[in-house]
């Protein structure tokens, strides 16, 4: 295996995730989700984890026991994700965060941790180790994502937790405290718990308690972007994002404080709130708020190694550990964010991923085209790109006629994209995404168009490839006095380019480079581009065997600009 164009860590730890939830379903979406339904959506959002370098993580808080049974089937190699210690159901009380409360009184419905009282919860934490789990979950505090509470408000008292904390180290079991409220964060500390999730309101009182007690403060201050620009649109309730807003920013200006205080913190995300698999955004945040990277970095190896009772185990490339390695693109010391570009993972001296077997068996750098007739072989850009590389890079393209991002996916066309085993698949949709083209093909730009697109990333990227986003070649349509017209397009086009910011997904924006040569150049200008119908007429969509080459360069160009690795190769 040959790394050494790449930089090499520890696998890295999530020590707060939802593994079995889908960020697509909040509120009262989820209550259409069964058990077995999150069990197998935990399947596919393990594998994706383990895909972006994570290679172990604490679930803390499931339906049912859906987490026992994924952290198993890892363990037995049935299926493919991190090493998992999990919590079960998380135990709060009646009414609590960690209750059900988004039904009415006559359906009866009560959480399976839901405790209350120092012996019922004492019997509590016995019933979830007896089903296997690894630690206990608590909720001492009302929180964000649940309903009629407040998120600082105390629930579980000292004597709740105390009772749990002494049951659950009899039983060799760590306490993780979800505790948003300044009084619930001291309480569970004093309480003994291992590890407070969130510590949003936390003052300096409590984390001069956290540092004497040792107990690790769980910060996740990079999902507050998630809530407060999706939330609604995944089903969260509209109270939710209000108190979302009224403790992300005190949240990071706390997780500051903590740091400088000199409390033990480390990594978790709370993923599961936001997609799977982008559990790296939270280290430019970390660094944002005054950690140097190097110190985010050990906050998700040798100090959550630490807080999961995995020291001398994980957290560190050393003799006697897991053979948990992970490579990424770029240097972390310097640009935090490369921990998005994994290359590499490892686990227990089994590899994962690896991008260099991406290459076709001669060493080829493999690229994959999606989209529609303006990429395809027929009258669009990709022959050109192809022409544009040398012999090192080969350039499949799959890309059809007349297909939009919904129809590509419905026709089975995207799976043999995947099934190619590119290194990176580029991304082009939106002619036949436009109202007018019917329910098979048409998309909303904002909601379906966008939602399209994200999950091609997403599979893309634990498919071991790396996603480019492309922006569709511009409508040689003019006005009389010379000016392109602005079509149905440019909705398309804004929120490719917007989603490809807010996933840091490369962007090829060839709409933007193609409009300025066709505004340069005049309707005139680009009559040796157009493609032309049988009877000679112009067609202001598709291109000609000249405007294959000429977008396809043009194409290829601003490829190397956002992908250096394929930079040398061209011609």
């Amino acid at each position: 295996i040959d790394l050494s164009s790449a930089t090499c860590l520890p696998g890295l730890i999530d020590a707060h995730v939802h593994i079995t939830s889908d960020s697509n379903n909040s509120g009262y979406k989820s209550l259409g989700v069964s058990i077995p339904r999150s069990t197998l959506t935990g399947a596919k959002n393990a594998k994706t984890t383990l895909q972006a370098g994570f290679t172990t993580i604490r679930n803390v808080g499931a339906k049912g026991y859906s987490d026992v049974a994924l952290r198993d089937a890892i363990a037995a190699g049935d299926i493919e994700g991190p090493r998992m210690l999990v919590s079960g159901p998380a135990m709060g009380i009646t009414g609590g965060h960690c209750d059900s409360n988004l039904l009415a009184p006559e359906f009866h419905s009560v959480s399976a941790g839901v405790a209350d009282g120092p012996w019922a919860a004492r019997a509590k934490v016995r019933e979830i180790v007896k089903y296997g789990a690894d630690l206990i979950k608590i909720c001492a505090s009302g929180g964000v994502l649940s309903k009629g509470d407040s998120v600082g408000a105390p629930q579980y008292t000292y004597e709740e937790m105390k009772a749990i904390v002494e049951e659950a180290h009899k039983l060799d079991r760590k306490v993780a405290a979800h505790a948003h409220g300044t009084e619930s964060i001291k309480d569970a500390i004093r309480a003994g718990v291992d590890s407070i999730e969130h510590a949003s309101l936390i003052d300096a009182e409590g984390i001069a308690l956290a540092k004497q007690k040792g107990t690790f403060l769980v910060f996740d201050i990079y999902n507050d972007d998630f809530i407060l620009k999706e939330g609604l649109k995944v089903g969260m309730l509209a109270e939710s994002i209000e108190k979302e807003k009224q403790i992300g920013k005190l949240q990071r200006e706390n997780f500051r404080k903590a740091m400088l205080g000199g409390a033990r913190l480390a990594f978790g995300t709370d993923g599961g709130v936001y997609p799977h698999g982008d559990n790296w955004r939270q280290f430019p945040y970390m660094v944002e708020y005054g950690m140097k990277p190097i110190d985010s970095i050990r906050a998700a190896t040798l100090e959550a190694a630490e807080l999961l009772g995995l020291a001398g185990h994980a957290g560190a490339i050393a003799a006697g550990h897991f053979a948990d390695i992970i490579a990424v693109d770029g240097d972390p010391l310097k640009d935090v964010a490369s921990l998005r570009n994994v290359k590499f993972v490892m686990k227990a001296g089994r590899v994962y991923r690896n991008d260099a077997r991406l290459e076709a068996a001669d060493g080829k750098i493999r690229i994959v085209l999606v989209g529609d007739s303006t990429v395809n072989d027929e009258g669009g850009w990709g022959p050109g790109l192809r022409a544009s590389f040398g012999s090192e890079v080969e350039v499949i393209n799959l890309a059809m006629n007349g297909r939009s991002s919904k129809s590509f996916r419905d026709e089975g066309r995207w799976a043999p994209a995947l099934a190619a085993k590119p290194k990176y698949i580029l991304i082009q949709f939106g002619h036949n995404d436009v109202p007018g083209k019917g329910p098979e093909r048409e998309t909303n730009a904002k909601t379906t168009y966008r939602e399209n697109l994200s999950r091609y990333i997403h599979e893309a990227r634990a498919a071991g490839a790396e996603p480019v986003l492309v922006t569709s070649i511009v409508r040689r349509n003019f006005t009389p006095d010379g000016k392109v017209i602005v079509d149905s397009l440019a909705p398309y086009v804004a929120e490719t380019r917007a989603l490809a910011v807010e996933s840091n997904t490369p962007l090829v924006d060839l709409y933007a480079s193609t409009l300025a040569r066709a505004e340069r150049l005049g309707p005139e200008g680009c009559a040796d581009i157009d493609a032309r119908d049988k009877e000679g007429k112009r067609d202001h969509t598709h291109l000609g065997p000249k405007g294959q080459q000429e977008i396809g360069a043009m194409a290829a160009r601003e490829l190397t600009k956002v992908v250096t690795s394929v930079q040398n190769y061209l011609n």
